[in-house]
């Protein structure tokens, strides 16, 4: 960003809170949610089928906000050579905690790219995606997250990329979703 003033990029949402400021706010968010931890709890990625279109038929469901997975998931990365490169899913506090869960492609180029920013490669929470090819790849690190999503997020989300509902899929559906709809609506008075 260029400075303080109005949001010039949606990329750029604001100033980068850090030192007391940032734990400042970490401590407030946390109080506010009753928390213990001052980590971000994290967004919850939506799962969303085509057996979902069978259920709106049958119940009134209120979107709260869009939140679209985009086949997005966050495992621990581990990085032993540009051959291999291993995302592994948080299994929660069972033993082992970590269990590998896919390899992940990338490229020499963003492997020179990452190593030049000098940050740690190993053991760091990524957001992961599927490419075009049915490949992992790594969008972003997620610093501010202590464990990556837990083995049955990452099969939730899974299950959503595999049988992913299209925008199509959901246009032929809203006829009969909003008739279902108004039965309920009118079978209750309203």
């Amino acid at each position: 960003m260029s400075g303080e003033g109005p949001i010039e990029s949606i990329a750029e949402p604001g100033i980068k809170a850090t030192g007391e400021v940032l734990q400042t706010m970490r401590h407030e968010v946390a109080q506010l949610l009753n928390r213990h931890q001052r980590s971000f709890p994290g967004a919850q990625p939506v799962s969303f089928t085509r057996a979902h279109l069978e259920e709106l038929r049958k119940e009134d469901y209120f979107p709260d906000e869009e939140d679209i997975a985009n086949g997005v998931t966050e495992p621990y990365i581990d990085y032993h050579t540009l051959d291999r490169v291993e995302l592994w899913a948080y299994m929660g506090d069972s033993h082992p905690r970590y269990q590998k869960y896919a390899d992940a492609y990338i490229s020499e180029k963003e492997l020179e790219d990452l190593i030049n920013l000098g940050d740690p490669l190993n053991d760091r929470v990524a957001e992961c995606y599927l490419d075009d090819a049915g490949r992992w790849r790594i969008s972003r690190f997620r610093d501010d997250k202590l464990e990556a999503n837990h083995i049955s997020t990452l099969k939730s989300v899974m299950n959503s990329i595999e049988d992913g509902v299209t925008k199509h899929d959901l246009l032929h559906a809203a006829k009969a979703v909003k008739d279902a709809w108004k039965a309920r609506n009118s079978r209750r008075g309203g």
